[in-house]
């Protein structure tokens, strides 16, 4: 077996490492972040609007959905994270982040209701630069919780999770086979009730693609699988997931173009009874241009999205169209570059 690819992980492992009630903004991706500064970004329902020659050029704003502003150091980094209430346009939320000079992740800072610190989180690094602790303080820099990670030869093996009480809640562990391929994650059993153990198994073919995955309860019983297929150059084309009594619950299938970028998918979810197809299109610089979504047998896009950008590539606006309700939503990022010497 060729082992040339890079370890797998869950996303929901991931996930894990944080609060559920200490949910930061998530920053919709610069395409070219050299020289940005900042940028906040406006979300509306519009009204009159007015596109011509690729650009926005008019717009009524109906209503503020959402409004937040991220800003950036020298070096790329988000390092403060504002959002702000769409009624009032005041400062409800912000985050203050700072970074090891190896650009991890050091500190994050939460701060509600125009300055009151809300949480803290403190990162921990051994001499490889492994995280080995995160640690969470509340309020009056109360400490709420403590992640230890425990690694093999560089290869993330085990977390616990302890309350303010140093009483362990969550113990997690993870196995890999001769290649770094992650091939079961163990959520195990504490003495705090509400951790349900549980785990996920993984399998790979002989190029280290993900096979199949596949979740038992806490009775080690088969609850859900995946299976996955690949295409002749090895990009997934088939996602199956099949319940305990191997009936297939949703499947999703992707077709990509000559540039191998994603040309459709096309989900059908047996739950719901509903077909979705969605169409990318792309342009000159392989960003998404219009992205379409049909439901069940519609010859007509259900839902439309188009992207317009500035000179550095990164999108200002984006406007979607809900044509079952005929609403326009339109989101704006105004970016300010650092001017270059």
């Amino acid at each position: 077996m060729s082992c040339n690819t890079l370890t797998l992980f869950f996303s929901f492992i991931l996930l894990s490492l944080s609060l559920p009630s200490f949910a930061q903004l998530e920053m919709d991706t610069l395409f070219n972040s050299t020289h940005v500064q900042s940028f906040t970004q406006n979300t509306y329902q519009v009204r009159k609007l007015i596109v011509d020659k690729g650009k926005v050029v008019q717009f009524e704003a109906e209503k503020l959905l959402d409004k937040r502003t991220f800003v950036f150091d020298t070096l790329q980094q988000v390092v403060q994270q504002i959002k702000y209430n769409p009624k009032t346009e005041k400062e409800v939320e912000e985050y203050l982040l700072s970074y090891t000079p190896q650009g991890q992740q050091k500190e994050i800072v939460q701060i509600v209701n125009g300055g009151m610190l809300n949480k803290r989180i403190l990162f921990s690094y051994n001499n490889e630069n492994k995280l080995v602790k995160k640690q969470t303080y509340i309020l009056n820099d109360t400490l709420w919780q403590t992640i230890n990670y425990q690694y093999k030869d560089t290869l993330l093996v085990a977390e616990k999770t302890y309350n303010q009480a140093n009483t362990l809640t969550y113990h997690r562990t993870i196995t890999y086979d001769s290649c770094g391929n992650l091939i079961l994650f163990t959520n195990r059993k504490t003495l705090v009730y509400v951790n349900k153990p549980y785990s996920y198994q993984q399998a790979f073919d002989a190029n280290n693609r993900r096979i199949s995955k596949s979740f038992f309860d806490a009775d080690n019983v088969l609850q859900t699988k995946w299976i996955y297929t690949y295409n002749k150059f090895g990009r997934l084309e088939s996602e199956k997931q099949y319940n305990a009594e191997d009936v297939v619950l949703k499947a999703t299938y992707t077709t990509y173009d000559k540039k191998n970028r994603i040309n459709e998918t096309y989900l059908i979810d047996n739950e719901t009874k509903q077909k979705t197809k969605t169409v990318y299109s792309y342009n000159k610089t392989n960003q998404y241009k219009k992205i379409e979504i049909f439901i069940n047998d519609n010859k007509e896009p259900n839902f439309e999205k188009f992207y317009y950008y500035d000179s550095s590539n990164n999108w200002i606006y984006w406007v979607e169209f809900d044509n079952q309700t005929n609403t326009v939503l339109l989101s704006e990022r105004q970016i300010e570059y650092r001017k270059q010497q």
